[in-house]
Protein backbone atom coordinates (compact mmCIF):
# COMPACT_ATOMS: atom_id res chain seq x y z
CA UNK A 1 0.00 0.00 0.00
CA UNK A 2 1.06 3.32 -1.22
CA UNK A 3 0.49 6.39 1.13
CA UNK A 4 1.25 9.90 -0.39
CA UNK A 5 1.97 12.50 2.10
CA UNK A 6 0.39 16.31 0.92
CA UNK A 7 2.97 18.72 1.44
CA UNK A 8 -0.04 20.97 3.26
CA UNK A 9 0.28 18.37 5.71
CA UNK A 10 3.75 17.78 5.90
CA UNK A 11 4.54 21.84 6.09
CA UNK A 12 2.24 22.48 8.85
CA UNK A 13 1.82 19.29 11.37
CA UNK A 14 5.58 17.83 10.33
CA UNK A 15 6.70 15.01 9.42
CA UNK A 16 6.64 12.47 11.80
CA UNK A 17 3.58 13.52 13.30
CA UNK A 18 2.04 13.04 9.96
CA UNK A 19 3.75 9.95 9.20
CA UNK A 20 2.32 8.72 13.19
CA UNK A 21 -1.40 10.02 12.31
CA UNK A 22 -1.76 7.90 8.24
CA UNK A 23 -0.05 5.22 9.72
CA UNK A 24 -3.02 5.19 12.40
CA UNK A 25 -5.64 5.84 9.88
CA UNK A 26 -4.56 2.67 7.84
CA UNK A 27 -4.28 0.49 10.93
CA UNK A 28 -7.79 0.92 11.77
CA UNK A 29 -8.77 0.35 7.96
CA UNK A 30 -6.63 -2.63 7.57
CA UNK A 31 -7.99 -4.10 11.48
CA UNK A 32 -11.59 -4.13 9.55
CA UNK A 33 -10.34 -7.01 7.61
CA UNK A 34 -7.92 -8.87 10.53
CA UNK A 35 -4.54 -7.65 8.21
CA UNK A 36 -1.68 -6.29 10.33
CA UNK A 37 0.87 -4.08 8.78
CA UNK A 38 4.53 -6.22 9.00
CA UNK A 39 6.91 -2.79 8.18
CA UNK A 40 6.92 0.11 6.68
CA UNK A 41 8.95 1.91 4.43
CA UNK A 42 10.43 4.97 2.00
CA UNK A 43 9.33 5.25 -1.43
CA UNK A 44 10.37 8.71 -2.24
CA UNK A 45 11.21 11.73 0.14
CA UNK A 46 11.79 15.24 -0.82
CA UNK A 47 14.22 17.75 1.06
CA UNK A 48 12.86 21.40 0.41
CA UNK A 49 14.41 24.79 0.96
CA UNK A 50 12.98 28.18 0.20
CA UNK A 51 15.24 31.34 -0.23
CA UNK A 52 15.37 34.72 -0.97
CA UNK A 53 18.86 35.04 -1.77
CA UNK A 54 17.76 34.53 -5.52
CA UNK A 55 16.37 37.33 -6.75
CA UNK A 56 18.00 37.19 -10.33
CA UNK A 57 17.45 33.07 -11.29
CA UNK A 58 19.31 33.98 -14.86
CA UNK A 59 22.48 35.29 -12.79
CA UNK A 60 22.71 32.27 -10.85
CA UNK A 61 22.11 29.56 -13.02
CA UNK A 62 23.25 30.84 -16.74
CA UNK A 63 25.64 28.62 -18.21
CA UNK A 64 28.60 30.20 -17.62
CA UNK A 65 28.02 30.24 -14.20
CA UNK A 66 26.71 26.51 -13.48
CA UNK A 67 30.40 26.38 -15.27
CA UNK A 68 32.27 28.14 -12.47
CA UNK A 69 29.94 27.65 -9.08
CA UNK A 70 27.95 24.05 -9.80
CA UNK A 71 29.56 21.08 -7.97
CA UNK A 72 27.28 18.26 -9.16
CA UNK A 73 27.41 14.06 -9.67
CA UNK A 74 24.62 14.53 -12.35
CA UNK A 75 25.80 14.71 -16.03
CA UNK A 76 22.38 15.97 -17.37
CA UNK A 77 20.41 19.53 -17.34
CA UNK A 78 17.39 21.30 -18.57
CA UNK A 79 16.38 24.67 -18.09
CA UNK A 80 12.84 26.23 -18.77
CA UNK A 81 12.60 30.40 -18.84
CA UNK A 82 11.28 32.86 -21.34
CA UNK A 83 12.45 34.94 -24.31
CA UNK A 84 11.43 38.79 -24.27
CA UNK A 85 13.38 42.00 -23.07
CA UNK A 86 15.03 40.10 -20.44
CA UNK A 87 16.34 36.28 -20.72
CA UNK A 88 15.17 34.13 -17.42
CA UNK A 89 15.42 30.68 -16.01
CA UNK A 90 12.71 29.75 -14.25
CA UNK A 91 13.16 26.40 -13.65
CA UNK A 92 16.64 24.12 -13.58
CA UNK A 93 16.82 20.52 -13.08
CA UNK A 94 19.65 18.38 -12.64
CA UNK A 95 19.67 14.45 -13.74
CA UNK A 96 16.38 12.48 -15.05
CA UNK A 97 12.73 12.78 -13.07
CA UNK A 98 12.25 9.48 -14.17
CA UNK A 99 15.07 8.18 -12.17
CA UNK A 100 14.66 5.44 -9.13
CA UNK A 101 17.84 7.19 -7.09
CA UNK A 102 18.08 11.02 -7.36
CA UNK A 103 16.97 14.34 -8.99
CA UNK A 104 17.37 17.58 -8.11
CA UNK A 105 15.43 20.53 -9.31
CA UNK A 106 15.37 24.63 -8.76
CA UNK A 107 12.53 26.98 -9.32
CA UNK A 108 10.12 30.02 -9.00
CA UNK A 109 8.02 29.45 -6.32
CA UNK A 110 5.84 32.38 -6.45
CA UNK A 111 4.76 31.32 -10.10
CA UNK A 112 3.94 28.28 -9.02
CA UNK A 113 1.97 29.19 -5.85
CA UNK A 114 0.22 31.96 -8.15
CA UNK A 115 -0.24 30.32 -11.28
CA UNK A 116 -1.24 26.67 -9.83
CA UNK A 117 -3.16 28.62 -7.56
CA UNK A 118 -2.89 26.16 -4.81
CA UNK A 119 -0.46 25.84 -1.40
CA UNK A 120 -1.51 29.25 -0.64
CA UNK A 121 -0.63 28.81 2.64
CA UNK A 122 3.54 29.32 1.83
CA UNK A 123 2.45 33.36 1.23
CA UNK A 124 1.53 33.88 5.32
CA UNK A 125 4.49 31.20 5.89
CA UNK A 126 6.87 32.93 3.99
CA UNK A 127 5.89 36.64 6.20
CA UNK A 128 6.32 34.51 9.50
CA UNK A 129 10.09 33.32 7.96
CA UNK A 130 11.10 37.01 7.55
CA UNK A 131 11.47 35.67 3.76
CA UNK A 132 9.17 38.20 2.56
CA UNK A 133 8.01 41.86 3.36
CA UNK A 134 4.38 42.93 4.07
CA UNK A 135 4.69 44.79 0.93
CA UNK A 136 5.51 41.40 -0.83
CA UNK A 137 2.74 39.60 1.00
CA UNK A 138 -0.18 41.92 -0.56
CA UNK A 139 1.12 42.04 -3.82
CA UNK A 140 1.38 38.01 -3.64
CA UNK A 141 -2.24 37.73 -2.29
CA UNK A 142 -3.56 39.57 -4.91
CA UNK A 143 -2.40 37.79 -7.73
CA UNK A 144 -3.00 34.44 -6.09
CA UNK A 145 -6.82 35.63 -6.04
CA UNK A 146 -6.41 36.40 -10.22
CA UNK A 147 -4.39 32.99 -10.74
CA UNK A 148 -2.66 35.05 -12.72
CA UNK A 149 1.31 35.85 -12.03
CA UNK A 150 0.19 39.50 -14.28
CA UNK A 151 -1.31 40.11 -11.06
CA UNK A 152 2.17 41.05 -9.68
CA UNK A 153 1.99 43.81 -11.70
CA UNK A 154 -1.44 45.23 -10.95
CA UNK A 155 -0.69 44.56 -7.21
CA UNK A 156 2.55 47.10 -7.51
CA UNK A 157 0.51 49.52 -8.73
CA UNK A 158 -2.83 48.93 -6.25
CA UNK A 159 -0.40 49.21 -3.60
CA UNK A 160 1.08 52.46 -4.39
CA UNK A 161 -2.27 53.71 -4.97
CA UNK A 162 -3.44 53.25 -1.13
CA UNK A 163 0.00 54.23 -0.22
CA UNK A 164 2.08 56.12 -2.09
CA UNK A 165 2.28 59.78 -1.75
CA UNK A 166 3.04 61.29 -5.08
CA UNK A 167 -0.58 62.37 -6.00
CA UNK A 168 0.86 63.09 -9.83
CA UNK A 169 2.33 59.67 -9.88
CA UNK A 170 -0.86 58.03 -8.54
CA UNK A 171 -3.00 59.90 -11.14
CA UNK A 172 -0.61 58.44 -14.08
CA UNK A 173 -0.91 54.51 -12.34
CA UNK A 174 -4.83 54.76 -12.37
CA UNK A 175 -4.65 55.63 -15.68
CA UNK A 176 -2.14 52.43 -16.66
CA UNK A 177 -4.32 49.84 -14.38
CA UNK A 178 -7.75 51.22 -16.12
CA UNK A 179 -5.79 50.08 -19.37
CA UNK A 180 -4.89 46.82 -18.12
CA UNK A 181 -8.45 46.22 -16.81
CA UNK A 182 -10.22 46.60 -20.44
CA UNK A 183 -6.84 44.78 -22.05
CA UNK A 184 -4.29 42.21 -20.61
CA UNK A 185 -1.91 42.54 -22.92
CA UNK A 186 -1.11 45.97 -21.57
CA UNK A 187 0.49 44.52 -18.69
CA UNK A 188 4.00 44.11 -20.54
CA UNK A 189 3.57 47.87 -21.19
CA UNK A 190 2.62 48.47 -17.27
CA UNK A 191 5.43 46.50 -15.91
CA UNK A 192 7.91 48.95 -18.07
CA UNK A 193 6.70 52.04 -17.03
CA UNK A 194 6.10 51.41 -13.38
CA UNK A 195 10.35 49.88 -13.91
CA UNK A 196 12.44 51.68 -11.34
CA UNK A 197 9.46 53.49 -9.58
CA UNK A 198 7.37 50.90 -7.87
CA UNK A 199 9.71 48.04 -6.30
CA UNK A 200 9.75 44.82 -7.76
CA UNK A 201 8.73 41.51 -5.41
CA UNK A 202 10.75 38.94 -3.95
CA UNK A 203 11.02 35.94 -5.59
CA UNK A 204 11.31 32.97 -3.50
CA UNK A 205 13.22 29.97 -5.14
CA UNK A 206 12.16 26.35 -4.30
CA UNK A 207 15.97 24.42 -4.05
CA UNK A 208 14.25 20.42 -3.80
CA UNK A 209 15.82 17.17 -3.87
CA UNK A 210 13.66 14.22 -4.40
CA UNK A 211 15.30 10.85 -3.30
CA UNK A 212 14.22 7.43 -4.09
CA UNK A 213 14.18 4.21 -2.29
CA UNK A 214 16.92 3.34 -4.19
CA UNK A 215 19.46 5.99 -2.83
CA UNK A 216 18.48 4.98 1.05
CA UNK A 217 19.12 0.96 -0.34
CA UNK A 218 22.59 2.23 -0.73
CA UNK A 219 23.64 2.57 2.74
CA UNK A 220 21.00 0.30 4.85
CA UNK A 221 23.83 -0.50 7.10
CA UNK A 222 23.80 2.89 8.32
CA UNK A 223 20.45 3.28 8.48
CA UNK A 224 20.24 0.39 10.97
CA UNK A 225 22.65 2.04 13.18
CA UNK A 226 20.67 5.15 13.72
CA UNK A 227 18.88 5.80 16.66
CA UNK A 228 15.64 7.09 16.57
CA UNK A 229 12.92 7.77 19.67
CA UNK A 230 9.14 8.12 19.83
CA UNK A 231 7.35 10.50 21.52
CA UNK A 232 9.00 12.28 24.49
CA UNK A 233 12.13 11.25 23.34
CA UNK A 234 11.93 7.38 24.56
CA UNK A 235 13.63 5.15 22.54
CA UNK A 236 11.83 2.76 20.69
CA UNK A 237 11.95 -0.99 19.85
CA UNK A 238 13.21 -2.03 16.98
CA UNK A 239 10.12 -3.95 15.81
CA UNK A 240 8.27 -0.90 15.53
CA UNK A 241 6.51 -1.01 12.34
CA UNK A 242 7.33 2.32 11.84
CA UNK A 243 11.21 2.10 12.97
CA UNK A 244 12.61 3.07 9.70
CA UNK A 245 10.76 6.44 9.12
CA UNK A 246 11.10 7.74 12.22
CA UNK A 247 15.25 7.16 11.77
CA UNK A 248 15.13 8.55 8.50
CA UNK A 249 12.82 11.50 9.64
CA UNK A 250 14.92 11.72 12.88
CA UNK A 251 18.48 11.52 11.03
CA UNK A 252 17.26 13.85 8.06
CA UNK A 253 20.00 16.63 9.03
CA UNK A 254 22.83 13.83 7.85
CA UNK A 255 20.82 13.05 4.45
CA UNK A 256 20.83 16.32 4.06
CA UNK A 257 24.28 17.45 4.78
CA UNK A 258 25.30 14.63 2.15
CA UNK A 259 22.68 15.55 -0.69
CA UNK A 260 23.86 19.29 -0.26
CA UNK A 261 27.29 18.65 -0.36
CA UNK A 262 28.07 15.35 -2.42
CA UNK A 263 25.20 15.44 -4.45
CA UNK A 264 24.47 18.94 -5.52
CA UNK A 265 26.18 21.99 -4.12
CA UNK A 266 27.23 25.88 -5.37
CA UNK A 267 29.64 28.00 -4.42
CA UNK A 268 28.55 30.92 -2.90
CA UNK A 269 27.18 32.65 0.31
CA UNK A 270 23.74 32.06 -0.38
CA UNK A 271 24.13 28.07 -0.66
CA UNK A 272 25.86 28.34 2.67
CA UNK A 273 22.55 29.77 4.04
CA UNK A 274 20.88 26.43 2.99
CA UNK A 275 22.86 24.26 4.09
CA UNK A 276 22.92 25.92 7.92
CA UNK A 277 19.25 25.97 7.62
CA UNK A 278 17.41 24.71 10.90
CA UNK A 279 14.90 21.91 10.02
CA UNK A 280 12.51 22.28 12.94
CA UNK A 281 9.38 24.23 12.29
CA UNK A 282 8.92 26.72 14.81
CA UNK A 283 6.04 28.46 13.21
CA UNK A 284 1.99 28.63 14.62
CA UNK A 285 0.11 26.37 12.39
CA UNK A 286 -2.90 26.79 13.37
CA UNK A 287 -2.57 30.33 12.49
CA UNK A 288 -1.46 29.57 9.02
CA UNK A 289 -4.47 27.11 8.45
CA UNK A 290 -6.80 29.50 9.64
CA UNK A 291 -5.15 32.18 6.72
CA UNK A 292 -5.40 29.85 4.01
CA UNK A 293 -8.94 28.96 4.53
CA UNK A 294 -9.51 32.50 4.37
CA UNK A 295 -7.39 33.48 1.47
CA UNK A 296 -8.85 30.65 -0.64
CA UNK A 297 -12.28 31.26 0.57
CA UNK A 298 -11.44 34.57 -1.06
CA UNK A 299 -10.72 33.24 -3.96
CA UNK A 300 -13.42 30.58 -4.37
CA UNK A 301 -15.87 33.28 -3.63
CA UNK A 302 -14.14 35.44 -6.88
CA UNK A 303 -14.01 32.69 -9.53
CA UNK A 304 -18.00 32.32 -8.55
CA UNK A 305 -18.28 35.82 -9.49
CA UNK A 306 -16.29 35.48 -12.82
CA UNK A 307 -18.76 32.23 -13.43
CA UNK A 308 -21.57 33.94 -12.89
CA UNK A 309 -20.69 36.81 -15.14
CA UNK A 310 -19.41 34.79 -17.86
CA UNK A 311 -22.62 32.51 -18.24
CA UNK A 312 -24.36 35.23 -18.21
CA UNK A 313 -21.72 36.63 -21.70
CA UNK A 314 -22.81 33.63 -23.19
CA UNK A 315 -26.38 33.26 -22.53
CA UNK A 316 -27.40 37.14 -23.18
CA UNK A 317 -24.73 39.06 -25.09
CA UNK A 318 -24.59 41.73 -23.09
CA UNK A 319 -22.69 43.03 -19.76
CA UNK A 320 -25.82 45.81 -18.36
CA UNK A 321 -27.28 43.38 -15.71
CA UNK A 322 -26.46 43.68 -12.42
CA UNK A 323 -24.93 40.65 -9.84
CA UNK A 324 -29.05 40.21 -9.15
CA UNK A 325 -29.96 39.29 -12.95
CA UNK A 326 -27.01 37.33 -13.25
CA UNK A 327 -27.57 35.39 -10.73
CA UNK A 328 -31.62 34.54 -11.76
CA UNK A 329 -29.92 33.61 -15.15
CA UNK A 330 -27.35 31.54 -13.56
CA UNK A 331 -29.88 30.07 -11.20
CA UNK A 332 -31.95 29.12 -13.95
CA UNK A 333 -30.02 26.89 -15.21
CA UNK A 334 -30.60 24.07 -12.68
CA UNK A 335 -33.66 23.10 -14.23
CA UNK A 336 -35.86 19.60 -13.87
CA UNK A 337 -33.34 18.34 -16.87
CA UNK A 338 -30.41 18.69 -14.63
CA UNK A 339 -32.04 16.87 -11.15
CA UNK A 340 -30.01 15.58 -8.02
CA UNK A 341 -29.77 17.77 -3.79
CA UNK A 342 -31.94 20.17 -1.97
CA UNK A 343 -31.44 23.85 -2.52
CA UNK A 344 -33.21 26.62 -0.54
CA UNK A 345 -33.77 29.06 -3.49
CA UNK A 346 -37.29 30.96 -3.15
CA UNK A 347 -39.59 31.25 -5.99
CA UNK A 348 -39.98 35.29 -5.85
CA UNK A 349 -43.42 35.24 -7.49
CA UNK A 350 -44.81 32.19 -5.70
CA UNK A 351 -42.99 32.48 -2.73
CA UNK A 352 -42.42 28.62 -2.73
CA UNK A 353 -39.13 27.14 -2.12
CA UNK A 354 -37.45 25.55 -5.17
CA UNK A 355 -35.81 22.41 -4.88
CA UNK A 356 -32.59 21.88 -7.31
CA UNK A 357 -31.45 18.43 -8.06
CA UNK A 358 -27.78 18.78 -10.13
CA UNK A 359 -26.25 15.13 -10.85
CA UNK A 360 -22.63 16.49 -10.57
CA UNK A 361 -23.31 18.55 -7.63
CA UNK A 362 -23.09 15.77 -4.83
CA UNK A 363 -20.06 14.28 -6.14
CA UNK A 364 -18.03 17.52 -6.39
CA UNK A 365 -19.12 18.16 -3.08
CA UNK A 366 -17.65 15.00 -1.53
CA UNK A 367 -14.63 15.21 -3.11
CA UNK A 368 -13.99 18.60 -2.21
CA UNK A 369 -15.00 17.64 1.24
CA UNK A 370 -12.16 15.18 1.21
CA UNK A 371 -9.58 17.34 0.23
CA UNK A 372 -10.17 20.52 2.53
CA UNK A 373 -11.95 18.26 6.00
CA UNK A 374 -8.32 18.27 7.38
CA UNK A 375 -7.59 22.36 6.84
CA UNK A 376 -11.04 23.18 7.83
CA UNK A 377 -11.27 21.09 11.00
CA UNK A 378 -7.87 21.88 12.20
Amino acid sequence: IQVHLRSVALWLDGSQALVKSSYEHLERFLAVFKVTAKRTQENRIDYAFHTNSIQNPYKYFEHRSLKKNLNSSFKIYHMVGEIGEDMTIDYLSLGMRTSNCLFFRAYNKTREVIEKNYKGFFIDYWYQAKLINSFDKYCFEHAYKKGSYNGLIEARCLWYLEHGTNPELKKNIAHLVGMCVHDSDNYKYLEQQIKGVIPEVTVIMNIEYQTMRKFYASFDDSIKEWEFFGENGVKMDELHPLRRLYTLIQNRRAVIDYLTTHTVSFNGAWWQRVQSCKIDNQFDSSFVRKYMTNLDRDKVHKNFLKCVATLSIYDKKCNDDDLNDDFANAVSYLNDNDMCGKGVFIDTETGEQINFRDKHYDNIKHKKNKILKSIIDN
